[in-house]
C-alpha cells in the first residue's frame, strides 16, 4: 500500500519537474511554491523510511 502510494507521489513529482524544464512552475505563487517543496521533502522522508522499515513515530 506505502509502496503504491510513494508511486504515485513520485509520478506527480516527475511531471511537476518536467514542467519546471519548460518554466511553467514560474506560474506557482509562493504559497504554492513552498507546499511543492514541503511535498518532496515528506516524500523523500517516507521514502527513506519506507527502505529502512523504520516505523512512523
Amino acid at each position: 500500500m506505502i509502496r503504491k502510494q510513494l508511486g504515485f507521489v513520485v509520478q506527480d513529482l516527475n511531471y511537476l519537474e518536467e514542467l519546471s524544464n519548460d518554466s511553467e512552475l514560474e506560474r506557482l505563487s509562493s504559497k504554492q511554491y513552498r507546499e511543492l517543496l514541503v511535498i518532496q521533502e515528506l516524500y523523500r522522508q517516507q521514502k527513506q523510511m519506507f527502505e529502512t522499515k523504520t516505523p512512523p513515530y
